[in-house]
């Protein structure tokens, strides 16, 4: 009963020490990456300088006469360049350019000295290629290659020279050295060549993907603004459209929205069919975008409601008079397919905004004047 208590009047933690400790995992996870990215430069360094001496001790071992210290310090200087933040802050800024082989003749230099300390002449040629592949795959220009050529052939003859002038020796005699060499030399220059044409071959497919990538983007991106039967503006489109009007709209350069509604659009759908229907609708998008300046904006709302936008005004006067343009161009008769005719009428709206306001205030007011003219006209077809 005493541990029942004491555990029902122990206090619980607040939620902000909840919320510390929930973030103290995270944070900390954070501060190990940090520490191993700091870490890593001197690790790389320090086994590479152990794998450098391991193998001079190897080759002291099989009767190879080698100093233990160069090999390691030749080694340390190699994990430096190898190491990954060094080797990505290089390739970001010496990928390309006359500058772009520098960390490969840094590496080649390096890598080429360890094997002749080590007494492994011989190697250069194969070894050194798997360097300079790298900065091929980077850079896979004709230029890199001559060049990644250049100094894999150049480094070569200088290690066969030192060696073919007593100034290195080697495990393998000097002349033997040398021939078997210029044969690694010949069977790996092919490589480069092969390695350039599949970078380049990937590249062109990551381009063409990208490409791709964009191209359904701006697909998706169209249709999403976009109505797909007309072509017209969409209802998105619609809404930034109008928005961005109102709030440009001045007493100098006034702003317009004319909202346009079909009439006699559903009889045309009753007796002819939905798709003369579409076809209908798209003849009068047509129209309406002909009736209108270049930079206004013709938009489907709906069904067979229309919205024109119209931005940058002399006065009120030329709204109207392009809600009677578009009254005409939609009341013209339609040719369909099969030979039929089919005719409707236009009952527009207009609403404008001499001072900033709102996109849905305005495309209010102009579906409330396109309501108003619609029960004008029945009234005055009603009248004997």
């Amino acid at each position: 009963m005493v541990g029942e208590r004491s555990a029902r009047h122990e206090p619980s933690p607040s939620p902000g020490t909840a919320g510390r400790a929930g973030r103290a995992g995270p944070v900390g996870l954070l501060r190990l990456l940090r520490l191993l990215r700091l870490v890593e430069v001197p690790a790389t360094v320090l086994a590479y300088a152990a794998a450098t001496t391991g193998l001079a001790l190897l080759a002291g071992a099989l009767g190879h006469d080698v100093e233990p210290v160069p090999p390691a310090l030749v080694g340390g200087a190699l994990g430096v360049v190898a190491a990954r933040p060094v080797r990505l802050f290089l390739e970001d800024r010496l990928s390309t350019g006359r500058a772009g082989a520098a960390p490969a003749v840094v590496a080649l230099v390096l890598v080429t000295w360890l094997l002749v300390l080590l007494g492994l002449s011989v190697l250069v040629p194969a070894v050194s290629s798997s360097v300079v592949s790298h900065s091929v795959r980077t850079d896979p220009t004709r230029r890199r290659v001559v060049e990644c050529t250049v100094l894999l052939a150049a480094v070569s003859a200088a290690s066969w020279g030192a060696e073919l002038a007593g100034w290195t020796d080697g495990v393998v005699p000097a002349g033997t050295s040398v021939l078997l060499g210029a044969a690694l030399l010949v069977l790996t220059l092919p490589s480069l060549v092969n390695t350039a044409q599949m970078a380049r071959r990937e590249r062109a497919a990551a381009d063409a993907l990208d490409a791709e990538r964009r191209r359904r983007v701006r697909e998706l991106e169209h249709a999403a603004l976009h109505d797909h039967l007309t072509g017209l503006t969409g209802r998105r489109g619609l809404a930034d459209a109008v928005a961005g009007a109102a709030a440009a709209a001045a007493e100098r350069s006034p702003s317009a929205v004319v909202f346009v509604d079909l009439d006699g659009f559903k009889e045309v759908n009753d007796s002819l069919g939905h798709a003369a229907g579409d076809e209908l609708l798209v003849v009068v998008a047509r129209r309406l975008a002909a009736a209108v300046r270049p930079g206004d904006v013709v938009a489907r709302a709906g069904g067979d409601e229309f919205v024109v936008v119209l931005s940058d005004l002399h006065d009120a006067r030329e709204a109207e008079q392009t809600a009677q343009r578009l009254q005409t161009a939609v009341s013209a008769e339609v040719s369909l397919a099969g030979g039929r005719t089919a005719r409707v009428g236009a009952s527009t709206g207009v609403a404008v905004a001499t001072e900033p306001c709102t996109g849905e205030e305005l495309l209010a007011r102009a579906d409330a004047a396109m309501y108003q003219q619609k029960r004008d006209r029945r009234a005055r077809s009603a009248q004997p």
